[in-house]
Formats: C-alpha cells, structure tokens, sequence
C-alpha cells in the first residue's frame, strides 16, 4: 500500500499583527483610501484627497518609527537598493494600481468588505505572484546581477555620510513632519462651511432695487399713398338737397 504522510506547518498566531491589520484597514476605510474613485482622481491629478492621506501617513511612520528607534524598541531592515528592480517593480505596481484602482493593502480590504472588483483584483495578485516565480529564473535573476545599479542597504543619510551628526539624528525626522504637515494645512482644500446652528443669525438688509428707466416707445408713421388727394374744388350742390335755414340757425 502506498502511504501519504502530510506535514503541516507550525501555525504561530500573534495577537499583535493581527491588531495592527485591523486598524490598518480601518484607517483605510476611514481615510477613503478605500475607493477605487479616489485613487483614479488623484492618479489623474484631479481629486488630491488619496495622495494627502498618504502622505499623512508616511509623516506618521516616519515619526513614529524615529521615536521607537531612539527608545531602542525598534530595529531597521533595510531593503537593498536595486534600482533597476525597483524602477520595472513600480512600473507594473503603478500600471496595476491605475487599471483597477487598488493597491495591495486596499485590494485586501475591500475583497474582506465583500466588493467584487477587489476580490478580482486580489485574485489578479495571486497570479501575478506565481508568474513571478515562473519567470524568476530566466528573467528575475539576470535583472538582480545588475551589480552597477544596485546601492546595496544604505540609507540617504549613509548616502551623504552625515549618519553620525547629531542635528541629522535628532533634528532630521522631526524637521520634516514639521514642514510636511504645515503644507498640508497651507494647501488645504477651502470650502464654505454653514454657520452652526448656536452661532447669532446676522438681520438681513434688503437690498435697493434700481429700476432701469422706461424708454418711450418709438413708433415709426409711414405715410398712407393710397388716400384721395385733397384738392380745391367747389362743392357740388345736388338740386334735390334740403339745406338748412341759415337765418334760422342765427336767430337761435
């Protein structure tokens, strides 16, 4: 008889990523990250709202990972810096991200939330990950040998060689969430909000009407061609005629 034996992975469950993948998406949702219309707008340079609420976040991070390092509960890994990869891998994710609208995180999100297009749209990913691996070898791997282009895992201030000034170590990340989110507040969007409801109703005046003066009407007289001329002729008498009395009329 032939045996099958199966093993199964160690399953370790981690309440803390799993805390931190709900509130991830809920700030999604929250931040209207998770319409497809958002996306699309602030790809075509027309609705700015997706591309603000991501930079938010970036500030975020970039503060909160700064603060988690200086207290020693937070240890960097840093991606190498191939940039022929990353320039083909953003290409295809921008590519992706413009066709349907999602992005990875909020593809998940949404699927979770029951919308079909995401759910296509994450069974878009899956397949996309395994001709990742089908091309790895013949197509992947001479890209990752382009030594000349790759920066190895460097951060920018190791870039520059200012990793060990203190004014970068201290000053940096803060002087950054500063500036980021002064131009968030300066170029906000401006609408016209209604007075609340506590707030003096002002009296209003009514406004004088001007009346615009009557012009007279023109009318244009044509002269009638088609009337009798006048002429000085003396007046025909018919014999049978009664006129009146004369001497009558002036004696009354």
């Amino acid at each position: 008889m032939l045996a099958l034996q199966f093993t199964m992975p160690e399953w370790n469950f981690s309440l803390t990523p799993f805390i931190i993948g709900v509130l991830f998406g809920m700030a999604l949702f929250l931040g209207g990250l998770a319409d497809p219309d958002k996306i699309i707008g602030t790809l075509r340079l027309k609705d700015l709202h997706a591309m603000r609420t991501i930079f938010v976040f970036v500030l975020v991070g970039m503060l909160g990972t700064w603060i988690l390092k200086l207290a020693g509960h937070a240890n960097l890994d840093v991606k190498s810096a191939t940039m022929a990869t990353i320039v083909i891998g953003g290409a295809l994710l921008g590519a992706g991200f413009g066709m349907t609208g999602y992005c990875p995180g909020t593809g998940l999100a949404c699927a979770a939330a029951g919308r079909f297009d995401a759910l296509i749209t994450v069974l878009g990913m899956f397949a996309g990950a395994a001709g990742f691996i089908w091309i790895y070898p013949t197509i992947v791997e001479p890209i990752l040998a382009l030594e000349q282009y790759d920066f190895g895992k460097i951060t920018i201030p190791e870039y520059f060689g200012v990793q060990d000034n203190q004014y970068v170590q201290y000053g940096l990340v803060p002087t950054i969430f500063v500036a980021g989110m002064l131009l968030l507040f300066l170029t906000r969007p401006r609408q016209e909000r209604p007075a609340p409801d506590y707030a003096p109703k002002m009296p209003v005046r009514p406004q004088p009407t001007v009346e615009s003066p009557v012009r007279p009407r023109q009318v244009e007289i044509t002269p009638q061609t088609d009337m009798p001329e006048k002429r000085n002729e003396p007046w025909e008498i018919d014999e049978g005629e009664d006129l009146p009395d004369v001497q009558e009329e002036e004696n009354l």
